[in-house]
């Protein structure tokens, strides 16, 4: 039987906030290569906040999450948070710019990738989603679906 390959590991997070609420007391999981998570729980509950320690958008106070065996820190999260994308409850929140393909290229080119490159992760992402008739529409003319598949194609630079 082949070894399953660990590509998110979260161990024991904890984080709170400035004004003392807590986010996250706690929290491990693992996820392993191709395997699909959804994070369910009630409004406050820390699902957001879980997720922005996972990209590196927020440093735990105390725990660790690793990226496929390596541990994130500062200096690496810009380059890690390349393997994931986050999907928001409202997409609207996510999505800013004037056309859906403008929105997958923002991650992209904010990582200094080349025009080309750019380019080619556009057209592969637009195809795994089946979103590439979608690309030259607005946000706001899109529906509820089409905005989170669109916003699960724009990572985070």
């Amino acid at each position: 039987m082949p070894t399953r390959k660990i590509a998110l590991e979260v161990r024991d997070l904890y984080y709170e906030y400035p004004d003392g609420t807590v986010g996250v007391d706690g929290v491990s999981l693992r996820v392993f290569e191709g395997e699909r998570v959804a994070l369910l729980g009630p409004n406050g509950a820390g699902k957001s906040t879980l997720l922005l320690l996972m990209d590196g958008l927020l440093t735990p106070q105390r725990g660790y999450v690793e990226v496929y065996g390596e541990r994130m820190n500062r200096r690496n999260a810009s380059r890690l948070r390349r393997n994931m994308a986050i999907v928001l409850q409202d997409s609207d929140d996510q999505l800013f710019c004037p056309t859906a393909e403008e929105d997958i290229t923002f991650g992209p080119t904010q990582l200094g990738l080349s025009a080309e490159e750019v380019s080619n992760r556009v057209e592969w992402v637009s195809q795994l989603l089946d979103v590439k008739g979608l690309l030259g529409r607005p946000p706001f003319r899109l529906s509820v679906g089409e905005k989170r598949k669109i916003a699960l194609a724009t990572p985070s630079p």
